[in-house]
């Protein structure tokens, strides 16, 4: 499965240093951002290369794209995993990594810099975890300063973050995936469905370690939530995905997990006070922005609908408080990321 699809939607996971850098904004656009992932699965691998716009304006910082770079990764006995460049500063390959095995990125600018991370070794211990889809009340404040009564749908993780007698530091991520029926009216006795699939943990970052928490355990926790609508009127698929990262991973993400909001991408530079562990490797003095980490990776899928939820929600096109059909329901395919295949996987 693509997993976190298209740039800004998969893990960065970033190690290193976690030096804060105090430069000047007129200076921000010519700093380097580099930030890529490597993985023990067989997936779409991506690297991304700009140059970091200075300002923040309504919306995330992608900055200038490098385009023509020479990118790849490097493991530590000599293999090459070369990336090809999809789209402008976008590379990509598909390919894994080995646990226990280590791997550095290694980026080649058209003007002849070279910037390389050090090596990092995906760990050969993974910790296990369950989660739990359930809806839960929520008290919210208004714009007018009132307090009202909500719902949304939450997942609560549990999980041991300790293996064989190791502590491990674990990040997660989330993808969704549903069940959508068409409907164009009473006429229509063979509605077609499709399974659009989104990624609603965009710009939060979700970490625990064995290391912190008490036991090594944590035990039905809330990790992430959503709106409890249309999707749900049939089966929806949540994609939990644990990256197994090391301490130094971490404690990176939780300090830029403490500066970021939900409207930062993970691409994003975090605002000029962080940086991992990419390096101009002739020019150890220049301040690179972005960060490459490799990861162990563990998927399971959890299942929940309007009746295992005991939510009470009407599918977009049946929708009684509508009063025009919507779009998708005379085409469902022009939902993002969608498709007429059903998953081998749907009940």
């Amino acid at each position: 499965m693509k997993r976190l699809h298209i740039g800004v939607l998969f893990l960065i996971l970033s190690v290193g240093c976690v030096d804060e850098i105090d430069f000047p904004v007129r200076e921000a656009s010519e700093l380097m951002n580099i930030a890529g992932q490597f993985t023990d699965s067989l997936e779409e691998q991506e690297i991304i290369v700009l140059k970091a716009a200075p300002v923040r304006q309504g919306g995330p910082i992608f900055g200038q794209p490098v385009v023509g770079a020479t990118v790849y990764v490097e493991s530590e006995s000599g293999e090459i995993f070369p990336f090809t460049e999809e789209i402008d500063g976008f590379y990509r390959t598909i390919a894994k990594g080995e646990p226990g095995q280590s791997y550095r990125a290694v980026v080649k600018t058209p003007d002849g810099l070279m910037y390389q991370s050090t090596y990092q070794q995906i760990p050969t211990i993974e910790s296990d975890f369950d989660v739990t889809p359930q809806k839960y009340a929520t008290r919210e404040l208004t714009s007018d300063n009132a307090i009202t009564d909500g719902l949304k749908v939450g997942l609560f993780l549990s999980a041991n973050l300790e293996s064989q007698g190791e502590k491990t530091n674990n990040l997660y991520r989330v993808v969704g995936e549903y069940d959508f029926w068409e409907w164009e009216g009473a006429m229509d006795l063979n509605p077609r469905h499709c399974y659009p699939k989104e990624y609603p943990d965009y710009g939060q970052v979700t970490l625990f370690s064995g290391i912190d928490e008490p036991g090594a355990k944590i035990d039905h926790e809330l990790f992430f939530s959503t709106k409890p609508d249309h999707r749900f009127s049939f089966n929806y698929c949540f994609h939990v995905i644990q990256h197994t990262i090391n301490r130094e991973s971490f404690l990176y993400w939780d300090k830029v997990a403490k500066l970021a909001n939900q409207d930062i991408g993970l691409f994003d530079p975090p605002l000029g006070k962080v940086r991992g562990n990419m390096r101009n490797a002739e020019d150890l003095s220049e301040e690179v922005l972005g960060n490459f980490t490799v990861s162990a990776v563990k998927e399971k899928r959890f299942f929940a609908n309007s009746l295992t939820l005991e939510i009470e929600v009407f599918p977009l096109c049946l929708d009684p408080t509508r009063t025009e059909l919507h779009d998708y329901c005379r085409n469902c395919l022009k939902i993002a990321n969608s498709t007429l295949v059903k998953p081998d996987y749907f009940p």
